[in-house]
């Protein structure tokens, strides 16, 4: 049993997340763990660009967070209330009707040396379609390299099929 035990501990992550929320005027990249044999969460980990940031920059910091992205055996409530207030403060966004508003959202997997880059559609800030919903079958995917003009341009395809 012990073995078992052992081999399960040792496994990686299948893959590694980030989403990325584009505002008016701002680019935010975001961290995803993985919560161990369940979903995925926010992690504290997050970058907050200029809108107007070279594709290095962009680049750059999608590799980074997609590095950070790890499993994690849970999350404490009050370390997720803790990132929320800080992702508030670092974004000057302080509801969430102020994080939906005029943003589009992106996640971004990086899986068997392939990234892929999953649109989403805003539903709004109340009521049913509240928050995102990804797009199916509009996916973008790239072959893996540290090539951020590759990178930033397989992101800027992506938030163009956003809604």
């Amino acid at each position: 049993m012990k073995i078992l035990k052992d081999i399960i501990n040792k496994i990686k992550p299948i893959d590694q997340r980030i989403d990325i929320t584009k505002y008016p005027g701002k680019i935010v990249i975001r961290t995803l763990n993985q919560i161990k044999h369940s979903y995925w969460t926010q992690s504290g980990d997050f970058t907050v660009l200029d809108s107007n940031a070279t594709n290095y920059e962009i680049g750059k910091a999608i590799i980074k967070h997609l590095a950070l992205s790890k499993v994690v055996k849970s999350t404490e409530p009050e370390l997720r209330k803790k990132q929320a207030e800080e992702y508030k403060k670092a974004t000057g966004l302080k509801t969430v009707k102020a994080q939906i508003k005029d943003s589009f959202y992106v996640l971004v997997c990086r899986k068997d040396n392939r990234l892929e880059f999953t649109p989403s559609i805003t539903g709004g800030k109340s009521g049913k379609a509240k928050g995102y919903d990804f797009l199916t079958g509009e996916d973008v995917k790239i072959d893996y390299s540290e090539n951020y003009d590759s990178i930033v341009e397989a992101f800027e395809q992506t938030l163009k099929k956003c809604k």
